[in-house]
């Protein structure tokens, strides 16, 4: 998962992004799978304790990415079966956004934004699985290119997913289509992810974004939403991915507690194991102030 642009630009662009109070600066406290690396630091007047509660929860995954001009974007196939092209499409030939470009077993395939396009992948007539690369697109404006760790490439293909972009020193909360990115574009700087180094996606921007090439920015990801799910503050909680250690607090006496995790917004963090609704943690999680073995 890449945040390799300044943490304190990412969290305000989380913050932007999405309706989601990241009300913290860079620390040191634990981090969750959704959220790595924009670490949420310990308020100096946070309540000591905090309690288990419920509440709705919106999962964003937050990229970093670099703007590219005139990308070169993919339209996969919507399911499986024959495919045929729409007679008037053909490499060079201009597309408007949502143009039937083609079916699959009469399901319309539809251009994602206006272009030009630059390959066709499969052969008319042919048999095609879902989501199988049909043709490619060059996309007349910009586009913020980031790479998707491994991990979350089936949430992005299985469920529909909204995405908004920042931009460094430029325009924030930028609506824009989320789809796979073509072979052989520039590749986004600082790579690495804890979950596998994946393929690349565009967050094509509106053809009026006021942005230049080169420039850096971050695109936010809606992906799971739940409601009256678990919840604990993200800085109660030391460990990342699907589990993690709190401090519960059972009148005088503190135990290191065991802890499965969900989804996270980025200030929150989903329990799905280890507590009940009302239990009493730390607001701080263990290790943050002495190293206490688990």
């Amino acid at each position: 998962m890449r945040f390799s642009i300044r943490s304190g630009f990412v969290l305000l662009a989380l913050s932007v992004l999405f309706p989601v109070a990241v009300a913290a600066t860079v620390g040191c406290s634990p981090v969750h799978d959704e959220v790595q690396g924009a670490q949420l630091a310990v308020t100096p007047n946070a309540p000591v304790t905090v309690a288990v509660q419920r509440k709705d929860m919106a999962s964003v995954l937050v990229l970093d990415g670099a703007v590219q001009s005139r990308p070169v974007y993919v339209i996969s196939a919507p399911a499986t079966g024959a495919m045929a092209f729409a007679d008037d499409v053909a490499v060079g030939a201009s597309v408007m956004k949502g143009q039937t470009v083609g079916t699959v077993d009469d399901i319309p395939v539809t251009a994602v934004e206006a272009g030009v396009v630059s390959e066709l992948l499969a052969e008319p007539g042919a048999q095609v699985s879902a989501k199988v690369p049909l043709l490619t697109v060059k996309y007349g404006g910009f586009g913020l290119l980031a790479q998707v760790p491994v991990d979350k490439l089936y949430r992005l293909y299985s469920a529909p997913v909204s995405a908004r972009a920042s931009i460094q020193y430029g325009p924030a909360g930028l609506g824009c289509a989320l789809t796979p990115a073509a072979a052989d574009q520039v590749a986004v700087p600082d790579g690495g992810s804890d979950g596998g180094v994946g393929p690349e996606f565009l967050c094509l921007l509106p053809a009026d974004a006021d942005v230049v090439p080169g420039l850096f920015g971050s695109v936010g990801i809606a992906l799971d939403k739940k409601p009256g799910i678990l919840t604990l503050p993200a800085t109660a909680v030391r460990g990342s991915s699907q589990k993690g250690v709190v401090s519960k607090i059972d009148g005088g006496s503190t135990t290191l507690v065991d802890v499965q995790l969900g989804i996270s917004d980025g200030v929150d963090v989903e329990v799905t194991g280890g507590l009940k609704e009302g239990d009493t943690v730390s607001n701080q999680a263990p290790g943050l102030i002495n190293d206490a073995a688990h």
